[in-house]
């Protein structure tokens, strides 16, 4: 099994679409650094009113950047 795989397999209990504090929870870290990683553009997102809608596979994406 490959590591990506087994990153997105760690975070098989979450939905597909994650909201910030989701992405606070996995990457444990504060909610207003999700907020930065959005806002730099680090971590892609869907924006729906005032809310950020991010997809789990983004989530896995950043786990894997080297």
């Amino acid at each position: 099994m490959d590591e990506k795989s087994l990153k997105y397999r760690m975070l098989k209990n979450y939905p597909n679409i994650l909201g910030v504090n989701d992405v606070s929870q996995i990457l444990c870290v504060n909610p207003k650094t999700v907020y930065k990683l959005l806002n730099e553009g680090v971590l892609l997102s869907i924006r729906v009113g005032r809310l950020y809608k991010i997809p789990k596979w983004n989530v896995v994406k950043l786990l894997n950047a080297d």
